[in-house]
């Protein structure tokens, strides 16, 4: 307001004319110093201020508008700010992408200039950028809309078609977010759920093959995300194995229930690989037949480490638990056979002396029931080629007189 009387003072005048002048220097040299994104972007919005104070002297002095000149800056610095978020793009924090792409899209929108340079930039960000909000929308039932939300900025910044893309991956989203929501229940987890979820899952992923994005790049998310939830079944089925063994109830019935499911999200999970190359997958039904014969051996060795008042039906109702798993266990852990042969060993040891105390004492009941435990233990083993029981021919040996090694 001051100028009019100003301008007729040629000292002030000049002085004016000095200070405003160096101005576009001075606000340059700022930006390019300022360090953080929120310091460029206070020093943008004094530029702006400035050039609205200076409006009313338009054409008294050669002095171009501030804020463009930082904007070009604050560009750059949001974009290496988003760059460097984007490094990882599985460990990323959202809300940091999200802030940088808003500023980035509101310095585009505010710029008069050419805005190439900074389209071009965002632009080449957008497979890793792509990456990073399809993993954000896999966890839960909301990440999708927040996802198409920010991928809504990229595309008003760039006018890309990112939305879409994400957009026509919804099915595929969906069935995930199923899977791990199912999966994320602390109780009353149902592996059906999760299983349906798989099988709908490959003819989906086969549709999305036709995008050439897909194969390249944003099925990346999905890999992940697929062989988390394999790696999660599988533990929630064993899990479930141990509960059903210790709940002590139609314990049979409960394992091969879970054997039928594990060999279900086996098939699931076959299907999947088929037309997802390079999924890490896991073995179902080895891991569930493992646990159970992980458990039923060890209540065998706890019922044999008792130095007296040993149940031989505890211990065959073990080895009959697992006997049905042993080719699926062993296969998953070749060390079971390693106990079950100690086992027998044992078993052995102290049926052989039973059967000796029953022979001197002369008590036929007893040699009678010890004979028919290790007919039944014996046909229990059948399965279980490696041991090679032979316990009742060697009780046998024993009551004659001729003791086998």
């Amino acid at each position: 307001p001051s100028w009019p009387r100003i301008a007729e003072m040629a000292a002030l005048k000049e002085r004016a004319v000095v200070a405003l002048g160096s101005l576009p220097a001075r606000f340059e040299k700022a930006a390019e110093a300022a360090a953080s994104p929120e310091k460029v972007d206070r020093l943008l919005e004094i530029a702006g201020d400035l050039d609205a104070a200076l409006a009313p002297l338009e054409g008294a002095f050669a002095v171009p508008p501030l804020k463009p000149q930082v904007l070009w800056i604050a560009a750059r610095i949001h974009l290496d700010a988003l760059d460097a978020a984007l490094e990882n793009v599985y460990t990323a924090e959202t809300a940091v992408v999200k802030r940088e792409l808003s500023a980035v899209a509101k310095l585009v929108k505010d710029a008069s200039d050419d805005k190439t340079e900074i389209v071009e930039r965002l632009a080449n960000m957008g497979e890793p950028l792509a990456r990073h909000l399809l993993h954000r929308a896999l966890p839960d039932a909301g990440g999708l809309e927040e996802v198409l939300r920010i991928a809504g900025l990229v595309d008003g910044a760039t006018g890309g078609t990112m939305r879409e893309q994400v957009e026509q991956l919804r099915p595929l989203v969906e069935r995930v977010v199923e899977s791990r929501t199912e999966l994320a229940k602390p109780s009353g987890m149902d592996p059906r759920v999760v299983i349906r979820s798989l099988k709908a899952l490959a003819p989906l992923w086969a549709s999305a093959c036709s995008s050439e994005e897909f194969q390249r790049s944003l099925s990346e998310p999905f890999r992940r995300a697929l062989s988390e939830i394999f790696r999660q079944l599988s533990a929630k089925l064993t899990e479930a194995c141990g509960k059903a063994l210790d709940s002590g109830v139609e314990v049979p019935k409960k394992t091969q229930a879970l054997l039928s499911l594990a060999d279900e999200a086996q098939h699931a999970q076959d299907a999947l690989k088929e037309v997802a190359a390079d999924l890490e997958v896991v073995d179902f039904p080895s891991s569930v037949a493992r646990s159970v014969a992980d458990k039923a051996l060890g209540a065998v060795e706890a019922e044999l480490g008792k130095e007296s008042g040993l149940d031989p039906s505890k211990v065959l109702k073990g080895v009959e638990l697992a006997a049905p798993m042993w080719a699926a266990s062993s296969k998953a852990d070749d060390s079971l056979e390693a106990r079950l042969q100690a086992i027998f060993e044992r078993l052995r040891s102290r049926m052989g002396q039973s059967m000796l105390d029953a022979k001197e004492s002369d008590n036929r009941k007893k040699q009678t029931m010890l004979l028919e435990f290790a007919a039944k233990f014996d046909a229990a083993c059948a399965p279980m080629t490696a041991i090679g029981s032979d316990l009742k021919a060697f009780l046998e040996g024993n009551l004659s007189g001729k003791m086998k090694k």
